[in-house]
């Protein structure tokens, strides 16, 4: 075989090569892009979805201002569960959990004068921790209360005072726990949500009689 052959041969042997590398180099290519693509969706999705929860529990307050006395309740179909905000698995039997490390619950109280809120709630406790510290606060990071809970993590019920508002408009509460773990980690179970605070029950306690008046 000449030189001239040789050369011909060699080349049409790399060509295949090349192109395979080529295909590969696009295949990835096309693969981080759907990727990028998938992650920029997840993202935007939940941002659409934190802010549609935001904006539904808002008109619910606002719809549905609290009367000294009442009670909402969080459980599935309960008359509570549309003041929820953002950050809440939906609701079960037994309540609502916080689905991240702060949940938000929009109310509208009297208005003029302070209100007293009275919670009934539990939070998820890991064992290998013994406890778990739930706090209270309102949308400017005002801490209203902070309570601890520890196993066997009965529901507990506190009273809060909430500073006065102007009225009419809704105001923002945040619940948070210091530890928000499922009971995979905490190998206490098989449910994979991480779960922090548990709401059952928020009361408006009716004000207390003016001891001035006759």
């Amino acid at each position: 075989m000449d030189t001239g052959q040789s050369n011909h041969h060699l080349s049409t042997d790399a060509a295949p090569a090349w192109q395979r590398w080529m295909l590969f180099a696009a295949l990835f290519a096309l693969g981080l892009g759907y990727v990028a693509a998938f992650a920029f969706f997840l993202e935007h999705s939940e941002d659409f979805i934190a802010r549609q929860m935001r904006i539904d529990g808002y008109e619910q307050a606002q719809t549905h201002p609290l009367r000294p006395g009442q009670t909402l309740r969080f459980c599935t179909g309960c008359n509570g569960v549309g003041h929820l905000g953002a950050g809440w698995f939906p609701p079960q039997g037994d309540g609502a959990w916080s689905a991240s490390t702060d949940a938000e619950l929009y109310l509208v109280v009297p208005a003029g004068r302070q209100t007293t809120i009275e919670l009934e709630f539990s939070a998820f406790v890991d064992p290998g921790i013994g406890h778990n510290t739930v706090a209270l606060t309102s949308a400017d990071g005002a801490e209203l209360g902070r309570w601890q809970v520890t196993l066997p993590a009965n529901p507990q019920t506190q009273r809060v005072t909430l500073p006065a508002t102007n009225g009419g408009m809704p105001i923002t509460l945040v619940l948070s726990a210091a530890v928000w773990r499922n009971e995979i980690l905490a190998r206490v179970g098989q449910d994979p949500r991480r779960r922090g605070v548990r709401l059952i029950r928020l009361s408006l306690v009716e004000p207390l009689a003016d001891s001035n008046l006759p």
